[in-house]
């Protein structure tokens, strides 16, 4: 039963907030704010209504009356924390496009004359149509220049990246890599308990690179244990590995699957770009498809860059 103090709380946290809020956006980085903030006790009171909150019918304690004005203090330090945590949220976002370099370069890319095509055809919130786009990037059958650089960028981040990159490159010259969608993983395993389709395959003869990519959905029934399995069965001798691909970067329920969030992807694709090879099909594909995840899947975090 929820304690008229604990409601109190509740409803003054609720005051402060929206009375926080506006006044955040007033914070600039040239006001020369000094920020003295006990951190660690204000996540501990905040953690503690939350607790509460979690027992509360909030339906009802919206609905009733405050009967007290917000705590100024408390609506102070609600907005000192939050102008914190924003500035953290900008500093990782830039951090993974490559430094304030790489950010300037997206916004060179997102002016180029180029289409963003996903968007023309109605598929820019398809999680197929990206994942078709991407096979269609690490495949060096169609992007011969791109993918091995591509490919390079995503393995440089897993365990044994030194010899992965070996591999790739050596896969790459003998024309040796194939990339595949939709890889029916009950099927080619024989179990008949386990027919998630693996979203795409990047493999040679001694490696292996699963993909599971996720956008607007969460990962079911552990779907990576299932692919992490099919890979361990693999011959002796291949070198295997997963990546788990959503805007957030959430991690997988595998723990061979390493977590890539859609911001770091973005960034590996502008330093491919950077790069300035391939043909032109090629530079347009890539160009279009960051336009493609700047406009639809990173769309509020490209926004917050912007109003830095």
């Amino acid at each position: 039963m929820l304690s008229a103090t604990d409601a109190t709380r509740i409803r003054t946290v609720i005051e402060s907030i929206r009375t926080a809020l506006p006044r955040s956006q007033r914070f600039s980085l040239n006001d020369g704010l000094t920020i003295g903030v006990d951190m660690d006790a204000l996540a501990q009171q905040l953690g503690h209504l939350i607790g509460v909150a979690k027992s509360t019918d909030m339906a009802a304690l919206l609905r009733m009356e405050s009967p007290s004005p917000a705590d100024p203090a408390l609506a102070s330090r609600l907005a000192t924390a939050l102008y914190q945590l924003r500035l953290e949220l900008l500093r990782d976002l830039t951090k993974s496009l490559g430094g304030d370099a790489g950010v300037s370069a997206v916004g060179v890319i997102l002016h180029e004359p180029v289409p963003d095509f996903l968007t023309m055809l109605g598929l820019a919130q398809n999680e197929n149509a990206h994942s078709s786009v991407i096979r269609w990037l690490l495949d060096p059958e169609t992007a011969p220049t791109v993918a091995p650089r591509l490919i390079g960028r995503l393995v440089e981040g897993l365990p044994d990246a030194s010899v992965w990159l070996e591999r790739v490159a050596a896969g790459a010259g003998k024309g040796g890599i194939s990339v595949r969608r939709e890889v029916l993983v009950g099927r080619e395993t024989a179990e008949t308990d386990a027919t998630d389709r693996l979203d795409i395959l990047v493999s040679g003869s001694n490696f292996a690179l699963a993909i599971e990519n996720k956008i607007w959905s969460v990962e079911h029934d552990d779907q990576t244990r299932t692919y992490w399995q099919w890979l361990q069965h693999l011959p002796k001798g291949i070198l295997r590995a997963g990546i788990f691909l959503s805007p957030n970067g959430h991690p997988a329920s595998a723990a061979g699957f390493r977590p890539l969030s859609y911001t770091e992807f973005l960034g590996m694709l502008q330093q491919v770009h950077q790069c300035g090879l391939g043909s032109a099909q090629e530079r347009t594909v890539l160009a279009g498809y960051i336009k493609a995840l700047a406009t639809a899947v990173l769309k509020l975090q490209i926004n917050a860059l912007k109003a830095r």
